[in-house]
């Protein structure tokens, strides 16, 4: 990994997400490749790369949705998650969205949070002093924006299937969140609403680690930002430096078009 000038990275009592030479091979193809990353508590962190870089696997491999990683530490606060189940991943705080909506259709949008609640640190083994997961699923719904619960999720639009995703993700308040492509297929409204509610998220206290191939949406959100080229790191670092980076610009942008 190459840091780009200027980024020392977090310290280690800063990083609540340590990524440590994470691998991940499909026969021959190494998709992921001694991977290292620090996330600052707090923070957005983007990620970037050209299609096959390596992205999505290294968000399954950390999540453990579907597979972990063949070697390598995956550390929250500390605690290695690598090559535990997703449900023990999800948890312990690392949470995540997908590039499909993934909501299910024939259940309301409350249905579909309170469901996510249900299996959730907070639904699981409700105590007295824990808040339902009727509670936790309405809160979720409002800070995404869906004004009503009862509408069922097959009859949303994209945005509102992209924000009720976030509130599945988030309503067992993760310390980190990992975004896969939030916003693909967006319109530049929604995409600025997308950025606002992604940083009122933040500013609440959750983590984001970010994909996205919409480069004004990563420059607006990220504090740092990382690139991914065939499967390995190819610099880390403060976004308008990475994303001029001669290295990204072959890579990744192509001539002109950063």
């Amino acid at each position: 990994m190459t840091a780009a000038a200027g980024d020392a990275g977090p310290d280690a009592a800063d990083a609540v997400l340590r990524v440590r030479g994470v691998s991940k091979s499909f026969g021959k193809l190494a998709a992921v490749s001694d991977v290292s990353l620090d996330v600052a508590r707090g923070e957005v962190f983007g990620l970037a790369g050209p299609n096959g870089a390596g992205k999505t696997t290294l968000f399954n491999v950390l999540t453990g949705i579907p597979f972990g990683p063949d070697s390598g530490e995956v550390l929250l606060d500390g605690r290695d998650l690598a090559r535990r189940p997703g449900w023990y991943i999800a948890r312990a705080g690392l949470a995540r969205t997908f590039q499909t909506e993934a909501v299910f259709d024939d259940l309301s949008v409350l249905d579909n949070v309170r469901l996510c609640a249900s299996r959730s640190a907070l639904g699981a083994g409700r105590r007295r002093d824990r808040p339902s997961a009727e509670e936790t699923a309405r809160e979720a719904l409002a800070t995404v924006g869906i004004r009503d619960p009862y509408a069922g999720a097959g009859s949303l639009s994209l945005v509102d299937r992209k924000r009720l995703m976030i509130a599945t993700a988030i309503v067992g308040r993760p310390r980190v969140l990992l975004l896969d492509e939030p916003a693909a297929g967006l319109e530049p409204q929604d995409q600025d609403d997308l950025v606002d509610l992604l940083t009122r998220i933040n500013t609440d206290g959750t983590t984001l680690l970010l994909v996205e191939h919409v480069l004004r949406v990563l420059r607006e959100l990220s504090d740092r930002m990382a690139v991914l080229d065939a499967g390995r790191v190819l610099t880390v670092g403060e976004p308008e430096a990475v994303l001029s980076d001669p290295r990204v610009v072959q890579a990744y942008l192509g001539p002109g078009e950063h």
